[in-house]
This record gives C-alpha cells, structure tokens and sequence, in this order.
C-alpha cells in the first residue's frame, strides 16, 4: 500500500508541472491540494489514535476528534500539524529532549494521536479550546526556539514517488 503522504506529494509534482496560468484552475490547485493535506491529518490522525486506543475507541474520544478536526480545517492549520509531527518525530530520532507537550498543546487529542504531545487530553480533563479557538486569531505553539534550533539541521523529510502517474 502506498502512503498518502506519497499521494499528496505526487499529486502536489503534477499540479505543479501541469496547470495552467489562468487563475480559476490555479485556484481551483489551491483549493484541491488544501483538501488533500486537510484529508491526510485526518486519516493519520484517526490511524493513529486507532493504533494508541487498541482499536477500540471510545465514542467520546470519536466525537472529540471530529471536532478538532473541524476546527483545524476551518483555521487552516493542517499544513501546520502534519509539518509539527514532522519536525517532533525528527527531534525523537536525533534524541532532542522534547517532553510530553507544551504549554495548553496537550489540550488537542489530534496532537495526541499524532505523538506530537504525550499526553491524553480527554483522560486528564485538557481543553481544546485553550490551544486554538475559532474565535481566537493567535496561533498555536507547539515547540520553543531552543528546539527549533536543536533540529536545525534535520534534513527535509521526503518520500519518493513509487507509483507511476
């Protein structure tokens, strides 16, 4: 099976060498590739909180997951998440100190199941809302400058295309 993160970045090379110049086709790119990232957080997202639950996911954590991911979507932040994850799983693998989450972080069961934060919101009783909030215009932090620095030099992570287009 190939990984949709292997999709997106091939679809993203064809959009790129293909489309045209008028402006409603490269909207119209735009507003495909946003949808594609949005519909790979939500998949690893879910993936990944099915793995951490034992397959078996309660219907309050269902329901919180929705919700986050209607929030995230809405502010535009799923380009956001999956770059984060990114970055933390590098810092893991080059053994940078990162804790179990940052500031209200730990608020977000989408950050949870992505193992950008450690700790299970929902069981400790953590507000989303804290994190980020329609309403709120400021942007989430997840990590400091000190790691951002520590991870400088991690190289880009790419996935090469093994299907044909």
């Amino acid at each position: 099976m190939v990984e949709p993160a292997v999709h997106l970045e091939c679809a993203a090379r064809w959009t790129a060498l293909h489309a045209l110049k008028s402006a409603p086709l490269r909207d119209m790119t735009v507003k495909l590739i946003c949808f594609a990232k949005a519909l790979l957080l939500e998949y690893v997202a879910k993936e990944r909180l099915w793995e951490k639950m034992g397959g078996n996911i309660p219907q309050v954590y269902k329901d919180r997951m929705n919700y986050e991911l209607m929030i995230i979507k809405k502010m535009g932040f799923y380009d956001y998440l999956l770059i984060v994850k990114q970055f933390m799983d590098g810092a893991r693998e080059r053994d940078v100190f990162i804790g179990p989450g940052r500031g209200s972080g730990p608020g977000s069961l989408v950050c949870y199941s992505l193992g950008i934060t450690q700790i299970d919101p929902i069981k400790y009783g953590l507000t989303f809302e804290r994190w980020l909030n329609y309403g709120r215009a400021a942007n989430p932090l997840i990590f400091d400058q000190q790691m951002i620095q520590q991870v400088a030099n991690m190289p880009s992570i790419k996935m090469p295309c093994s299907h044909s287009h």
